[in-house]
C-alpha cells in the first residue's frame, strides 16, 4: 500500500508525537510511507539501529494539498492547527482517491467522565469523524469511548491497536539492577500536564528511600535545585533528567529497582511498559487503561497515602515476562497489526465529483475570505 502520513511533530517531544513516529515506522517495513510534516522529529536519531528508516519519505507538510501522487490511506494526526488546514486534507485525500484514517488519542467524553467534568465538545476531532472513513484508537476502552463519541456518524469505522515501544533501545540496555528508582512525570498546571501527577514531589521523599538514587525523567518545568536539597534531608540523592534519548532512558529504567507513574489518565500510557520491557517493576495509580494493556503485571495504588505503599522486595519480586513485551510491543509487530486494520479497511475510493463538491461548498461558506479567494484561483489555474 501507498500511505501519507500527516503530522506536526513540532520541536519538542510529546507522546502523541512519538505514537505518530511509531506508526509511520512500523508501516514502513511493508509499504510506501511519505510523511507530510513540518520537522523531522527530535526522536529520529534515536532509532537509527532501524532499517526502515530508509523506507520513509519526508515532505513539507503543505505539499500535501497539491500533491499528484496516488495514496492508498492517508492517516491524519491531530494537533492545534486550524480547521482550514484540516479541510484542505480531506479535500486532497478525496481528490486522490485516498481513504482517511485519523489518530484518536483520546476523545474529550472519555476525560471529562474521568474528571467528573461538564462535556465539552471538540471540533476538530468531530470534523474529521464526519469525514474520515476509520477512527484509530490505541486502546480498546479508548475505542469504546470513541464509538460513544462519534455515534451520529454511521460511516465511520473504529479500531484499535497497541503501539510499539523502541524495543532495540530497550532489548540493548537491560542490565542488572542499582539501589535506584526512577519517575517519569510532566509538570505543570496547564490543561495537558495537571492530570500528569498526582502526587507531590515532596511526599515521594520517605524513609523507605533514603539512601537511593531518585531519578525523574520529566518535562515541562519545576525547581530542580528547591527539590535536591529537599530530597538532600531524606538522604536521597534527587537526579533530573530532561531531553534525554531513549538509549539514557533505557539505561536509568532499566538499572532501577522500580519505576513509579502517578498519572491519573492516559490514552495508552508508555511508560510502564518500556519499563516491563526492560525486567524493571512498575508502581501506577490504577487505570482501566493501564490494566486493560497490563494486567497483573503493574503494582497498582488508588486511594491509600504514597507513604502507604510498601516498597519491599516481597511485593515485585514476582518475575517480569519481559521477553514478552520486547516481542509484543515491537515495531515489527506493530506494523503487522497495522497492515491488517488497514488491509481489512480497505476499499479502494473512486474520486466522486459530488464528494469534491460538497467539501468545495462547505469550504467556500465556512472559511474566511482569503482562503475562499486563494483556493478559488488554486482551482481556476490549476
Amino acid at each position: 500500500m501507498k500511505i501519507a502520513l500527516i503530522v506536526e511533530f513540532g520541536r519538542n517531544y510529546s507522546g502523541g508525537r512519538y505514537h505518530a513516529w511509531m506508526i509511520a515506522l512500523s508501516l514502513a517495513n511493508n509499504h510506501n510511507v511519505d510523511i507530510y510534516c513540518d520537522n523531522t522529529p527530535i526522536f529520529k536519531k534515536d532509532f537509527k539501529d532501524y532499517n526502515d528508516t530508509k523506507n520513509l519519505f519526508f515532505h513539507q507538510i503543505n505539499e500535501f494539498k497539491n500533491t499528484q501522487k496516488k495514496y492508498d490511506w492517508s492517516i491524519i494526526v491531530p494537533s492545534r492547527s486550524s480547521m482550514a488546514f484540516y479541510k484542505e486534507i480531506i479535500i486532497t485525500s478525496d481528490r486522490i482517491g485516498s481513504k482517511k484514517c485519523f489518530v484518536n488519542f483520546e476523545t474529550p467524553n472519555w476525560y471529562n467522565e474521568t474528571f467528573n467534568q461538564k462535556l465539552r465538545y471538540d471540533n476538530l476531532i468531530s470534523f474529521l469523524g464526519e469525514n474520515c472513513e476509520l477512527c484509530l484508537s490505541s486502546t480498546k476502552i479508548s475505542m469504546d469511548y470513541a464509538k460513544k463519541y462519534f455515534n451520529k456518524y454511521p460511516n465511520l469505522k473504529h479500531e484499535f491497536c497497541y503501539p510499539s515501544i523502541n524495543s532495540i533501545a530497550a532489548k540493548k540496555n537491560i542490565s542488572s539492577k542499582t539501589n535506584s528508582l526512577v519517575l517519569i512525570t510532566r509538570f505543570g498546571k496547564d490543561a495537558f500536564s495537571k492530570h500528569k501527577n498526582v502526587l507531590n514531589l515532596d511526599e515521594m521523599f520517605i524513609d523507605q528511600f533514603s539512601g537511593m538514587n531518585f531519578y525523574v525523567i520529566y518535562s515541562g518545568k519545576i525547581n530542580e535545585k528547591k527539590y535536591i536539597e529537599k530530597a538532600k534531608k531524606q538522604k536521597i540523592n534527587l537526579i533530573f533528567e530532561k531531553s534525554i534519548s531513549d538509549d539514557k532512558k533505557f539505561q536509568i529504567i532499566a538499572k532501577s529497582k522500580f519505576l513509579i507513574f502517578a498519572s491519573a489518565f492516559e490514552g495508552f500510557g508508555y511508560p510502564p511498559i518500556e519499563a516491563l520491557s526492560v525486567n524493571t517493576h512498575v508502581f501506577v495509580k490504577k487505570l482501566e487503561v493501564l490494566e486493560e494493556v497490563n494486567g497483573e503485571n503493574l503494582i497498582y495504588f488508588d486511594n491509600e497515602s504514597f507513604s502507604e505503599i510498601k516498597f519491599k522486595n516481597e511485593i515485585y519480586n514476582k518475575i517480569i515476562d519481559y521477553n514478552h513485551y520486547l516481542d509484543f510491543f515491537s515495531v515489527d509487530q506493530y506494523g503487522n497489526r497495522m497492515s491488517l486494520i488497514l488491509e481489512k479497511n480497505y476499499t479502494r475510493v473512486q474520486f466522486q465529483k459530488h464528494s469534491f463538491l460538497k467539501h468545495f461548498i462547505n469550504f467556500l461558506i465556512k472559511d474566511d475570505f482569503v482562503s475562499k479567494i486563494h483556493y478559488f484561483k488554486k482551482l481556476i489555474f490549476k
